[in-house]
C-alpha cells in the first residue's frame, strides 16, 4: 500500500516483506516457547508486561537519540527495536552494515525459540 501511495523512498522496500516474515517467525517461535510454560490463562498477562514497554521504547515514535545512553542500550537489546530499524533501513534505502546484526538477532531468536519449544512440547506430550 505504501508503494501505491508513493511513500517508499527506495526500491529496497520490497525486501521489507521477507524481513517482516523473519521478524514474525522470530516472535512466533519465542511466543510458542513462552506459552509452553504457561499453566493457566492468567499467565498471559505477563506477555503484556513485556510487550508494552518494548512497544513504547522501540524507537518507532521517537528517535533513539532522545533517550539517555543507558536507556538506549536497553532499547537496543529489545527485539522490536531490531525489527523497526531493519524495516526502516529497507523502506528508506539507507542500508547500513547493522542490517546483518538485525538478521542475526532474529535468526538467533528463531533458533532458541524453536529449540526450547520443541524440547518443552516433547517433554509435555511424550511422557
Amino acid at each position: 500500500m505504501t508503494t501505491l501511495l508513493g511513500l517508499n523512498l527506495s526500491w529496497t522496500a520490497v525486501l521489507a516483506i521477507p524481513a517482516a516474515l523473519l521478524v514474525a517467525f522470530g516472535f512466533a517461535s519465542i511466543g510458542l516457547a513462552a506459552t509452553s510454560y504457561m499453566k493457566v490463562w492468567q499467565h498471559a498477562d505477563m506477555v503484556y508486561f513485556v510487550m508494552l514497554p518494548m512497544f513504547l521504547l522501540s524507537a518507532t515514535f521517537f528517535p533513539i537519540s532522545v533517550y539517555p545512553d543507558w536507556v538506549q542500550w536497553i532499547v537496543m537489546a529489545m527485539p522490536l527495536w531490531h525489527a523497526v530499524d531493519m524495516i526502516r533501513q529497507f523502506t528508506t534505502g539507507l542500508i547500513q552494515p547493522t542490517l546483518w546484526v538485525h538478521i542475526a538477532y532474529f535468526s538467533a531468536m528463531i533458533l532458541v525459540g524453536v529449540t526450547v519449544a520443541t524440547r518443552r512440547l516433547k517433554a509435555l506430550f511424550l511422557r
